[in-house]
């Protein structure tokens, strides 16, 4: 199902996975979790259509990467070499930075009523 369009007119998509007892819904943009229902009931809160996606700031659902939480000033160190980082967080990068893995559109390899792989 299309959700949406990146700026880009990339399709934001979502998927349906299904068990006796659960259904969930997954999105190509972020690898985000849209819902979670259980007795009817979804269970999530958190962005559902692709404009929501694209504005949501709280990374709801959301793969978070590069790395989780913040580095401290956007920069670290390694085996005597400094690496700077986007700083979307005042002088921090949070998350991965002003492109992490949330806002990225994913590559579906394979999605069936029980599987959905991306990467």
């Amino acid at each position: 199902m299309i959700l949406g369009h990146t700026a880009a007119g990339e399709a934001i998509e979502a998927f349906d996975l299904q068990s006796e007892q659960l259904s969930v819904r997954v999105s190509n943009f972020g690898a985000r979790l849209l819902a979670v229902v259980h007795g009817g009931t979804d269970c999530l809160f958190g962005p559902k259509t692709g404009g929501e996606l694209l504005a949501d700031a709280c990374y709801c659902g959301a793969v978070c990467g590069r790395v989780a939480n913040r580095i401290a000033g956007g920069s670290f160190e390694l085996g005597g070499k400094v690496y700077t980082l986007a700083a979307n967080n005042g002088p921090n990068c949070l998350h991965g930075g002003t492109i992490g893995y949330d806002s990225r559109l994913w590559a579906v390899e394979a999605a069936s009523a029980d599987t959905l792989a991306l990467s």
